[in-house]
């Protein structure tokens, strides 16, 4: 982030927006989004090797800073005075969907961080300052948000987190939808988040997507996102049998086995290389799919589609 504009000459592009909005950000940021501009300079992959900047304003960043200060809870003016106020931003998405999601952090000593979501819808030119998850949640793994397109085009973000302040604390899914930005007042509290607890797992629309949390020692978690209802429902899906990790061996990872999941089309895929060999070229690479019909309906289960020997695979053309 910077106040003043990239030097010219180096690449850089303004990316022009036609409406900037802020959602929930308090008694001084709220007009700190006019304050805010997006530049780009893209390299030859247009996600691997471009880069972003956030240029702020002076004003602006005189209303964050004022926003922060609201947060110290010693209110004199020799705790503020000499402070000073760190800001920094970390890319989310580039471009999936039509989006690209920032995630907006500002820190000061004696003071609680300040976190928003910057968002830029390119269907729109619109960019939009969004408040982070309310104060009594914490995000679960990550706080990159699952996005999603609704009927009319417009985006809504969902955000698994914990209710820290709840008497037994719970998981719940936090969505941003057009209507709880147009309407912050409906969701309770939480500006433009509303909240939806998990209830036992119904099944659904075939066509619907889904939101995936993945814990690749565990198993993933999903929810069909459908935010017409007060409650959202939760499944869980187990690691094949012999890939699970006890508590003790995902506590104390030696590297022995590397893992990674993701969504293949329509299905999704698990894949891991077992290092527990004493020679390299024995270690064995096992994939899984996701299989039973309609993807989270039907019971789904998962069947090993590939067990090979990295050796096996070192003999193929890709390897040479």
């Amino acid at each position: 982030m910077c106040t003043d504009e990239p030097e010219s000459g180096h690449g850089w592009n303004k990316i022009e927006c036609a409406s900037k909005r802020a959602y929930g950000c308090g008694q001084h940021a709220t007009g700190a989004a006019e304050g805010l501009t997006l530049y780009a300079r893209l390299g030859e992959d247009p996600l691997l090797t471009s880069s972003l900047a956030i240029r702020i304003t002076d004003e602006a960043f005189r209303r964050f800073d004022s926003e922060i200060q609201l947060t110290c809870p010693l209110k004199d003016d020799d705790t503020l005075v000499g402070g000073q106020t760190m800001a920094a931003g970390t890319v989310q998405m580039a471009d999936e969907q039509g989006l690209t999601v920032i995630f907006l952090a500002f820190c000061r000593q004696f003071c609680s961080d300040l976190a928003y979501y910057l968002v830029y819808d390119k269907a729109t030119a619109s960019l939009s300052l969004i408040q982070y998850v309310p104060d009594r949640f914490e995000a679960v793994c990550t706080t990159k948000p699952v996005v999603k397109r609704n009927g009319s085009g417009d985006f809504e973000l969902f955000v698994m987190a914990l209710d820290e302040l709840s008497p037994a604390p719970c998981k719940v899914l936090c969505a941003c939808t057009p209507e709880t930005r147009a309407n912050p007042a409906a969701s309770g509290g939480n500006g433009p988040w509303q909240t939806k607890k998990p209830i036992q797992i119904q099944h659904e629309d075939i066509q619907s997507k889904y939101g995936i949390w993945a814990d690749l020692s565990r198993g993933l978690v999903y929810c069909h996102l459908d935010t017409s209802d007060d409650d959202m429902d939760f499944g869980f899906i187990g690691l094949p049998r012999e890939c699970l990790l006890d508590e003790d061996e995902d506590d104390d990872d030696d590297g022995n086995a590397t893992r990674t999941m993701s969504c293949v089309r329509d299905s999704i895929w698990f894949v891991c290389i077992d290092r527990h060999a004493t020679d390299p070229k024995d270690d064995l690479v096992k994939m899984w799919a996701l299989k039973g019909g309609n993807l989270f309906q039907n019971h789904p289960r998962w069947e090993k589609m590939v067990e090979v020997r990295a050796s096996e695979l070192w003999g193929f053309d890709g390897f040479d």
